[in-house]
């Protein structure tokens, strides 16, 4: 069981980040977002949120596969859960919730700067949980209906199937194993299985909350989100969330991460860096293209530094280009508030970063010369930086 969820995990993660890949352009998203009708229920409402996916990521030969894949999964996957959840059944059946926040972390993206410090204040008591082991899950009997539901709406989606199972598994685990009265999630919003999670959390009384944790650009994968709450860090991404159709009440707060993390130095002079070029998911292609604008930088005698994300950047193309020319900042030991102290300016295509600086009166930079497609497509997709940069890095090098 373990070699197939790696496998699947493998596969699929490289399908999500493939930086290589691109999204259909956002009138052609609209439009396929328009296309389909408003659903009559969560069970819909989550498979069109798949299907928005699969538009906008997945080949078709990408969806054979992983199809393939999870097949194969649900033979083992299926009995094992269940079986394992039979013990659980009665437990779940007079399930009771005490005054608990169970808070979703992690140890690749902190929670702490991201998180609606409110609402831990609605609970008594605020317990962590971290990646579950999917040896631990299981499927109690009242969840495992859900599962039945979409196995005969939609038989052949093998893919779709066992997201839900494993994520409706993971449910069941928490609720057993804490009895919170509401639980947090976040990175969540290309999860499809949510809506039928949240109608799941609340059919025992319990609250299903999402929070924000990066500056969000529009595209459909985030479509027909729905939970208990949902956390935005901006009256922008309410409007944005509405136009994707997604289905949750809304609550603006600031995020540490806005509050001003740094203060800016008196004078250029001052910095131990002139600038910091922070990546995200850059092509190989457009990883050379920054190495150029920096080095022009450095041949005017400024003194940079780079950085990769400890998440979807190719750090090994990041190493291979920067290695001998500048600092390669490694996000796992130099905090980020120490890295935008050290540096006048601060370099992205898109980051939240660039968020961080900016509430830190720091001046930014966005990088306008690694992709201008992408460049470009920001003021379509509704980056909410995308008109405040205090320059272009085409300027900056000119």
């Amino acid at each position: 069981m373990g070699f197939i969820t790696k496998i699947y995990t493998t596969i699929n993660n490289h399908i999500l980040f493939d930086a290589e890949k691109e999204q259909p352009p956002v009138p052609a998203q609209k439009d396929y977002l328009a296309s389909l009708p408003d659903p009559k229920d969560d069970f819909e409402r989550s498979y069109y949120k798949y299907k928005c996916l699969l538009y906008c990521t997945y080949s078709k030969k990408e969806r054979v596969i992983i199809n393939a894949i999870c097949f194969i999964a649900l033979l083992f996957l299926v009995p094992f859960y269940r079986i394992k959840g039979i013990k659980h059944d009665k437990a779940m059946a007079r399930y009771q919730s005490n005054d608990i926040l169970l808070r979703k972390t992690s140890d690749i993206i902190p929670v702490v700067d991201v998180f609606p410090e409110k609402l831990s204040t609605l609970f008594a008591k605020t317990i962590e949980f971290k990646q579950i082991s999917y040896k631990k899950i299981f499927v109690t009997h009242d969840a495992f209906k859900y599962y039945k539901k979409i196995a005969l709406m939609h038989p052949l989606s093998f893919h779709y199937r066992m997201v839900v199972l494993m994520r409706i598994s993971q449910a069941c685990y928490l609720l057993n194993m804490y009895n919170p009265k509401a639980v947090t999630t976040y990175v969540c919003e290309r999860e499809f299985a949510d809506p039928l999670l949240t109608q799941y959390y609340e059919s025992h009384g319990v609250q299903y909350h999402g929070f924000m944790h990066g500056d969000y650009l529009f595209s459909i994968q985030f479509a027909f989100m729905k939970l208990s709450k949902y956390w935005v860090w901006n009256e922008h991404y309410e409007e944005m969330f509405h136009s994707l159709r997604c289905s949750f009440d809304m609550e603006v707060y600031l995020p540490k991460k806005y509050s001003g993390i740094v203060k800016p130095r008196a004078s250029v002079d001052s910095y131990d860096y002139y600038a910091t070029y922070y990546f995200s998911d850059e092509t190989k292609a457009s990883i050379e293209l920054v190495k150029e604008a920096l080095l022009k930088l450095r041949d005017k005698g400024l003194n940079c530094k780079v950085r990769p994300h400890p998440r979807f950047s190719d750090k090994e193309a990041i190493q291979i280009a920067f290695v001998d020319s500048f600092v390669i900042e490694d996000p796992l030991i130099v905090p980020i508030e120490e890295s935008l102290e050290n540096s006048y300016l601060t370099i992205a295509l898109v980051s939240t970063v660039l968020s961080q600086a900016y509430y830190s009166n720091k001046k930014i930079v966005i990088d306008d010369i690694s992709n201008p497609k992408k460049y470009k497509e920001l003021f379509e997709k509704g980056y909410i930086l995308a008109d405040k940069a205090d320059y272009l890095l085409s300027e900056l090098i000119g």
